[in-house]
């Protein structure tokens, strides 16, 4: 627990450092929230959310204007810790600290935010499962698929973009033989947030300490509660194998994982079952939007497209969801032949605004704006 005069204590201190400790600022790594961080205010509480991957934490307001105060005096995490009163305190705040920067809501390594870019590359069109809501529709076996070179060759143009994420999608990304040297090459030469999206059944005793070597975060399909629901989109034994998986991440010491689920008539009756789910399992929940696409569409008798889920994040309920819509702006997929649209949502002929291995830069900066456009009149209140 936090001492009722901690704040005053701090501050108090926080003035002799700067006055005393000025000079030797631009040595030290300067404690800053990132460009994707949003507060949320509920009385004395604020939830302290990233609008790029969802993740969320839950502070005291005390404790939020302490690390606002750091932020405002341009001071670091060090000179945080000494202002502090005692041991209690430091390895309090020191747990605060490690969980923001583990859901990325403050900078790990600059002094200097990055924008809030985001890719999501599609390595691989295959996939273990078939299930009915895909929005690629994606099979065992696929008319395409590329090669290693050009992977590394996209990555490369990718990273020269300066994404804050890259967010490596399939298919089933861990159907690629090469994927974990597209790891280990990120690992090299990217230093932002590097996250998988699967459908966590091929999470594996043989593969669990690579994955949490080379990831900042896991996001894990599941689409259900329990091995009725979850079976009944994504086929018989995914949710035990899902659940498994999450034990065995956790096991490991790997906790930063997300289990999402679709928003549809037949899901929303279950929410607060999915939201009793996550805290048993210690993972954060996402409901995400349900596009009718790909499989998607066929199956529109069995999941009703409610329009548009309004992704507000309402902090009534466990669930926490941030949304700050950038698709052909700060944010762009790139699907598995090297086609590039503003997000997952807007795939087609329509939206492509080019190729990443044909064009020599990107993004591509001529057809963005035709992006825009129409972006612009199929959603414009999203924009």
């Amino acid at each position: 627990m936090l001492r009722k005069d901690f704040n005053t204590q701090v501050g108090e201190y926080f003035w002799h450092l700067l006055y005393d400790d000025k000079a030797n600022l631009r040595e030290r790594h300067i404690l800053m929230f990132s460009a994707d961080t949003r507060i949320l205010e509920y009385k004395e509480k604020r939830i302290i959310l990233n609008a790029l991957n969802g993740l969320w934490i839950r502070v005291s307001k005390k404790v939020y204007d302490l690390f606002a105060l750091v932020e405002k005096e341009k001071l670091s995490f060090d000179q945080l810790l000494k202002a502090l009163h005692d041991d209690q305190d430091r390895e309090y705040i020191k747990s605060v600290y490690r969980k923001m920067q583990e859901i990325g809501v403050v900078e790990k390594k600059e002094n200097v935010r990055k924008e809030n870019r985001s890719i999501l590359f599609e390595v691989t069109r295959r996939c273990n499962l078939h299930c009915l809501h895909c929005c690629v529709s994606a099979e065992r076996e696929t008319d395409f698929e590329m090669s290693f070179d050009n992977i590394i060759m996209s990555l490369n143009k990718i990273i020269c973009w300066k994404p804050r994420q890259i967010s490596l999608t399939g298919g089933e990304p861990l159907m690629r033989e090469d994927i974990f040297e597209i790891f280990k090459y990120l690992n090299k030469r990217y230093d932002g947030r590097l996250t998988l999206s699967t459908n966590g059944t091929l999470i594996n005793e043989k593969n669990v300490e690579n994955l949490i070597h080379y990831l900042d975060q896991i996001d894990i399909s599941i689409d259900g509660v329990d091995e009725e629901t979850c079976s009944r989109v994504r086929g018989k034994g995914t949710f035990e194998m899902i659940v498994k998986a999450v034990r065995l991440l956790h096991k490991k010491g790997f906790y930063a994982i997300t289990l999402s689920m679709i928003s549809d008539k037949f899901h929303r009756k279950m929410e607060d079952e999915f939201y009793k789910l996550n805290e048993e399992l210690g993972t954060t929940p996402i409901v995400r939007s349900f596009a009718p696409v790909g499989r998607g569409e066929k199956s529109s008798n069995l999941l009703k497209n409610d329009k548009y889920y309004d992704p507000t994040p309402i902090i009534t309920k466990p669930l926490i969801q941030a949304c700050s819509c950038k698709a052909g702006k700060e944010k762009f997929l790139i699907d598995y032949k090297g086609n590039i649209y503003p997000c997952q949502y807007f795939v087609g002929t329509g939206f492509c605004v080019g190729n990443i291995l044909e064009n020599k830069n990107f993004p591509i900066d001529i057809s963005i704006g035709h992006a825009d456009e129409k972006l612009d009149c199929v959603m414009p209140d999203m924009l």
